[in-house]
């Protein structure tokens, strides 16, 4: 583990809660006992700083800063012209497969919603509502 990289050697993770590759689990929690070690997250934001699993999960982890800051239409955008899943929830072993994207933009903004939103109920009306 690099020092250079790694804002737990500077205390910046004391009390929060935080994301590294299932490899360094271990070792990171021995080295940072005091930060919330979340190992099935492929990122983790807590109060703006953000941590992620490993080089796959940096990308997501960069979608979700441009998700969080420029919406989900200019997240999925970046993601199709780089050829990856616009959203990967869940842990860092993927169990089923990712669902595709269709070929409306719409539909896909839609569908990374409702995943975000999965415990929400949702209607037809709802969902129409949403496209407002």
């Amino acid at each position: 583990m690099s020092r250079r990289v790694c804002p737990g050697y500077a205390g910046l993770l004391d009390g929060r809660r935080a994301a590294t590759h299932w490899e360094f689990e271990q070792d990171f929690q021995r080295r940072f006992p005091q930060v919330q070690l979340d190992i099935n997250a492929l990122y983790v934001d807590d109060q703006r700083i953000i941590t992620s699993a490993g080089t796959a999960a940096a990308l997501d982890c960069c979608l979700y800063i441009i998700r969080q800051r420029f919406g989900s239409l200019a997240a999925n955008q970046i993601a199709r012209r780089m050829i990856v899943s616009p959203h990967r929830g869940g842990a860092q072993f993927i169990a089923q497969p990712v669902p595709k994207n269709t070929r409306d933009a719409r539909i896909n903004c839609l569908l990374d919603y409702l995943q975000q939103h999965i415990a929400e109920p949702h209607s037809l009306d709802s969902l129409a509502g949403w496209w407002r």
